[in-house]
């Protein structure tokens, strides 16, 4: 009755904690990697204003930029907000991210707004200001704004042009009271000293693999004494979890095949009300893909690793003699004298 706790370890202890350590290990090849993430933030359409955006439709005030007009049309929001300037602040903020999750500091979320201040002269500001003022209603009477603000209405005596003369005009004064950085909300200090919750995610990988291994080997050692038998021991209930973690990247590799008619059905879709056109469709489905090929390589790397290891040990406990016919022998043989 060996094999009873012996299979009672590996049942309770072995596989769950050899499924928990590999998973472990491949989530960290893609969760501790901040090109992971920035890889769904490479596509610029993601950034681009929709095309349903209008001043009847958008009515926000801006952190930050609460100077401006809550309404803005699609063509002012290009102008001020070009998708590289949103995908650049975007990285910022996962490296933020990164720098607490990490233990590196404190969780301060803020966006750069300097390069949008540098941004808004010459041409751009022409641009701009005509863009704005094309999308501004017509106001009920002709009091003119106070100078150095951006009106929220058109006067009624002021045309299309005069408008976007007084609003790039006004753009200096506006913009010098807009801050350099914005924070985004408040400062999230560190829970305790030494707190990383990558290094949490790495600890917690290389318990489970340690405590993992000792009651693995410990399940060998209880099945039998012989060598051959420890080792095709040792080799199947290491495959076992290897082949559970080796299946989850399988089926997330060929998860992307299903990302074609997900396609087609998005595009059968009627999105026109909410502005979300075909390029930023295939953006978003292009970074889901991107994405599950790293999940994907992860898992398969480590479950194929492991694999590996489970039948190379299959295969020397095959060709390893037990010894047990070698000792009966030299039983058998009488004693000399």
């Amino acid at each position: 009755m060996r094999w009873l706790p012996a299979l009672l370890l590996v049942l309770l202890f072995v596989i769950p904690l050899f499924i928990g350590g590999l998973s472990a290990v491949a989530v960290a090849t893609f969760a501790l990697d901040r090109n992971w993430y920035l890889g769904f933030l490479s596509d610029e359409r993601l950034f681009q204003m929709p095309d349903a955006v209008s001043s009847a439709t958008w009515h926000m005030s801006l952190p930050g930029l609460s100077a401006f007009p809550p309404a803005m049309g699609r063509d002012a929001l290009r102008e001020l907000l070009p998708p590289a300037y949103l995908r650049d602040q975007a990285g910022s903020i996962i490296d933020q991210v990164f720098t607490y999750l990490w233990g590196r500091g404190p969780l301060e979320l803020s966006v750069d707004l300097s390069p949008l201040k540098r941004s808004l002269v010459g041409d751009k500001a022409k641009r701009f200001a005509l863009a704005m003022a094309k999308d501004l209603p017509v106001a009920s009477s002709s009091t003119l704004p106070a100078r150095g603000t951006i009106p929220a209405s058109r006067p009624k005596s002021w045309t299309v042009e005069e408008t976007a003369r007084f609003i790039e005009s006004s753009l200096p004064t506006v913009l010098s009271g807009v801050p350099d950085r914005l924070a985004l909300g408040d400062t999230v200090p560190l829970p305790w000293r030494g707190f990383s919750a990558f290094g949490m995610l790495v600890g917690a990988a290389v318990f489970m693999l340690v405590f993992a291994c000792g009651a693995w080997f410990g399940s060998a050692f209880a099945f039998s004494s012989l060598p051959r038998e420890r080792l095709l021991w040792l080799g199947g209930s290491l495959l076992a979890p290897a082949l559970c973690v080796l299946s989850i990247g399988v089926f997330t590799a060929i998860s992307p095949a299903f990302l074609s008619w997900a396609r087609i059905g998005i595009t059968a879709t009627d999105l026109g009300e909410v502005g979300l056109g075909p390029g930023f469709i295939d953006a978003v489905l292009d970074a889901v893909h991107l994405a599950i090929g790293r999940v994907a390589t992860g898992f398969l790397a480590t479950g194929g690793i492991a694999a590996g290891i489970g039948v190379g040990l299959l295969v020397w406990g095959g060709v390893t003699t037990s010894g047990y016919g070698k000792d009966e022998a030299q039983k058998d043989q009488p004693a000399v004298g």
